[in-house]
């Protein structure tokens, strides 16, 4: 016994190295520097990080997303069932202690010989621990508790990736709506024009095919507004099934259609797309590691990492110490008697000799999965870094493109309004103005699409970064999980969040 004691004292985990994903200091395409860009916006505290848009309605749609995504309860549900795993692992660790009771009759001529013939009545307490030789247990309680980060994890990652698709939906709605009322003002200005070469027409000064041609110009315009109107409609039943809606009435109520009022304020602009959040400067790739698919890759491998331990452990020997105390008797009323107590001390020990290679097996497998999430974590690495890398790079051009896309939307507004304005006093032809209206409308829908385009980039580029570019969203991820944990009516108990 001493031996292997000293045996057990001495034997230690044989774990695999770990060798981490190479990542650079600094993304290699950086925000604008902050003498070319206005001051970068700051993530909010609490990591509620779509409040950078400043949109009351925006934050409701956010809310009520989280609180009915099936998605997110069925994330939470998981996390809870890993958790009770782990705690269940943890326990055999502890000592474990139970209550017998039971009788018996037995006879025969041996159990005669040895004068033992009749009922026998026990009562007692067993108590049985099992030594953690080499680490075993201890292992497989920290892959558990390690599995259980993962699926906390795994969870805000449903919920950062539910944020941004609800963000993302409502600024492509919005994006929408600018173009939409572009298309009608310039519908309505196509029809104005046809009017007055109409009357142009009557006094003889323009052709019937000029009057044709300015009215088919504006049916065009009227069917590209509602090739648009289907592509809102699409993207607000997206928004209302991100809510948990089984009706677009939600949606309607949180987003409602602008440009949804009468004939006479059809063409009643809505508000513009504002400039997206601007991105600090200098954003470090360490910023990678809180994101929550990168957390539950590293979480994996660790959690492998332990189980390699733990299939390495089970070719050490196994040491079960178990002791137990009560009352034995072959009558009731001398049951609880102190001539009818009994005890007993008791020591297992168990060693695998030969197992046919079952064993070896095992801890290849468990290496084996060990590589793998290895390989999962370092690729979960790589596909972060690109993905942030390109929006940066998107948000760059997009930049450098919105502004190209304001100066010729006022150069071509400003020769439309001279070409108008020559038409009317005779100095021009009805191709001049088309030809010009059509380069209006195109640069301002250009205009439109690309603030919209900035604004799913940035969407991305949180979502890649994980949240924001602040300290405080993984601490602000674990206190929404508590608070969601205490509010949920499948939580059999309050559950405790550690972050890591």
């Amino acid at each position: 016994m001493a031996l292997l004691l000293v045996f057990y004292g001495c034997a230690t985990p044989n774990l695999p190295p770990i060798e981490g994903a190479a990542a650079p200091a600094r993304f290699t395409h950086p925000a604008p520097s902050a003498a070319a860009a206005p001051v970068a916006a700051a993530t909010p505290a609490d990591g509620a990080w779509w409040r950078l848009y400043a949109d009351p309605a925006l934050d409701a749609a956010v809310q009520r997303a989280m609180a009915a995504s099936p998605q997110l309860q069925q994330a939470l549900t998981r996390l809870e069932q890993s958790r009770a795993l782990a705690r269940a692992a943890g326990a055999a660790q502890r000592p474990q202690l139970g209550l017998n009771a039971g009788v018996s009759r037995q006879g025969g001529p041996l159990i005669n010989a040895a004068g033992a013939d009749g009922t026998l009545l026990r009562a007692g307490l067993a108590a049985e621990l099992e030594m953690d030789v080499g680490g075993r247990l201890s292992m497989a309680a920290r892959a558990a508790q390690l599995d259980a980060e993962q699926r906390e994890a795994l969870w805000r990652a449903a919920r950062l990736q539910l944020q941004a698709d609800v963000a993302a939906t409502w600024q492509a709605l919005r994006s929408l709506d600018a173009q939409r009322a572009t298309l009608r003002r310039s519908a309505a200005a196509q029809h104005e024009t046809a009017r007055l070469i109409e009357r142009r027409e009557r006094a003889g000064l323009a052709s019937p095919a000029d009057s044709g041609a300015a009215r088919a110009e504006a049916v065009a315009l009227d069917a590209q507004a509602l090739a648009l109107d289907r592509e809102r409609a699409a993207q607000h039943i997206a928004l209302a099934h991100l809510l948990g809606a089984h009706h677009v009435d939600v949606a309607s109520t949180l987003a409602p259609d602008p440009l949804a009022a009468p004939a006479a304020d059809a063409t009643r602009a809505p508000a513009a797309l504002p400039d997206p959040p601007v991105v600090p400067p200098g954003i470090p790739s360490a910023v990678l590691s809180r994101r929550p698919d990168v957390a539950a890759a590293e979480r994996a491998m660790q959690a492998a990492r332990q189980r390699v331990g733990v299939a390495g452990a089970a070719a050490l020997p196994g040491i079960t110490l178990t002791a137990s105390g009560g009352v034995a008797s072959a009558d009731l009323g001398e049951l609880l008697r102190s001539s009818a107590r009994s005890w007993g001390l008791g020591a297992l020990l168990s060693l695998p000799l030969f197992d046919g290679g079952r064993r070896d097996a095992e801890t290849d497998a468990a290496r084996a999965a060990h590589d793998a999430a290895v390989a999962a974590w370092r690729g979960q690495m790589l596909t972060a870094l690109r993905e942030v890398e390109e929006q940066l790079s998107a948000l760059r051009h997009l930049a450098a493109e919105a502004a190209a896309r304001r100066t010729a939307l006022d150069e071509s507004t400003r020769v439309l309004a001279l070409t108008r304005s020559r038409l009317e006093r005779g100095l021009v032809g009805t191709l001049e103005v088309f030809d010009a209206e059509r380069r209006a409308l195109r640069d301002a829908l250009a205009a439109a699409q690309v603030q919209g385009a900035r604004h799913a980039a940035t969407v991305a580029l949180v979502r890649a970064l994980g949240g924001g570019w602040g300290d405080a969203t993984a601490t602000a991820g674990a206190a929404a999980l508590a608070d969601l944990v205490a509010s949920s009516p499948a939580a059999a108990r309050p559950l405790t969040m550690e972050t890591r």
